[in-house]
């Protein structure tokens, strides 16, 4: 990669598209929840999931997975546009995705979006127990960090361990295919996320019709228990990737996460929602999404009257200097939910608007009826 990647990369993080982590003489950039929500996908935003780059050169050091998507999710993973060729059905591990990679003599490992994160620093200490000096130096090691503190649905008891879910030679990005991923684990010592099944897509783009093995898997991801998330599926030589989880896993992850119109306008009324939605798995981000602007849509309703009552009455009133107790009065004489929002603004509120959000507490888990408001 060239200098000029990273300089792409830095005018993404103005405009709040990635956001990056750093060292001394090393860079890694992340997508944000601004990207995800906008589909701002292209090559260098799809790249941007750790991937880790040197600052003086622009070289690439340990080369990440890029961002892949559910089947069906985007246009890339719909089943008609899979691509031919080889391709091989991992199970998904649920843990933290590191990437491995070697600087200064010395080996350690990097999250999705940062060097510092408490699983790097964690699996930095787990990667001692393993032989790294007999690791193909060509390829980046990309791992799934697991222990207990790290749970995310799937139990995987008291298991502590870096297991291997892929490998990418770090200058062309070319994914090792199953057998050589089998034997570089197998030189440092590292179990390797599991096979479930491999074979040759024959079907073509043009004229596809599911295979029997993809049928079998969609079904199947409908009676998957809690403790398998899913499968990875890799196509080879193209590379692209595709998962599939599992509905019972990705219904408790709803469930975990509270996801619901009360939760959502608690957070909103907190000013953290956004932070929320981005911590929720990808499958509910837009789920969440749709309730926010759903609520929007209602705070729009709600504050049309007295914004205009503020703009056509009081301006004016302020602008020739009426006594504040006249202003009072005027405001008074509005409804009840009005009042609140026009004396905020009187006062210089951060937020007048949030007087209203207040009266949007759903009921019951649902959107309340706006009628009350007429």
């Amino acid at each position: 990669m060239s200098l000029n990647t990273l300089e792409q990369f830095e005018f993404l993080l103005e405009e709040g598209l990635v956001s990056k982590s750093e060292t001394e003489d090393l860079v890694l950039y992340n997508y944000t929840d601004k990207c995800t929500f906008a589909k701002h996908w292209n090559q260098l935003t799809m790249s941007a999931r750790g991937t880790i780059y040197e600052k003086a050169t622009g070289q690439v050091v340990a080369r990440a997975f890029d961002k892949f998507f559910n089947l069906g999710e985007q246009p890339v993973s719909e089943p008609g546009n899979l691509p031919d060729g080889q391709f091989y059905v991992s199970e998904k591990m649920d843990g933290s995705m590191g990437t491995l990679y070697f600087w200064k003599g010395e080996w350690k490992v990097a999250t999705r979006g940062s060097f510092y994160s408490e699983q790097a620093v964690r699996a930095t200490e787990m990667l001692k127990r393993y032989d790294m000096s007999s690791w193909d130096s060509d390829y980046t090691p990309i791992v799934e960090i697991i222990y207990p503190e790290n749970k995310i649905l799937v139990n995987y008891g008291e298991r502590e361990e870096l297991v291997l879910i892929g490998a990418r030679h770090i200058e062309t990005g070319v994914h090792a295919i199953r057998p050589r991923l089998i034997s570089l684990a197998r030189n440092i010592g590292m179990s390797v996320a599991p096979l479930y099944v491999s074979g040759v897509n024959i079907t073509g783009k043009d004229a596809f019709e599911p295979t029997s093995w993809l049928d079998g898997l969609t079904s199947q991801a409908k009676k998957l228990p809690l403790n398998n998330e899913g499968w990875v599926v890799l196509f080879m030589p193209s590379g692209l990737q595709v998962k599939i989880k599992g509905a019972r896993y990705v219904e408790v992850a709803r469930f975990k996460a509270h996801l619901g119109p009360l939760t959502v306008w608690e957070k909103m009324m907190e000013g953290s929602s956004q932070a929320y939605i981005e911590a929720l798995p990808d499958e509910l981000q837009a789920e969440a999404t749709d309730i926010v602007d759903a609520l929007v849509g209602q705070l729009d309703v709600i504050s049309e009257t007295p914004r205009n009552f503020w703009a056509n009455t009081i301006i004016p009133m302020l602008a020739e200097s009426a006594p504040r107790k006249e202003i009072a009065l005027q405001i008074q004489s509005r409804s009840q939910h009005e009042q609140g929002y026009l004396f905020a603004k009187l006062t210089d509120s951060k937020n007048p608007t949030l007087s209203l959000l207040k009266l949007l507490r759903p009921t019951g888990n649902k959107l309340i009826d706006l009628d009350k408001f007429k």
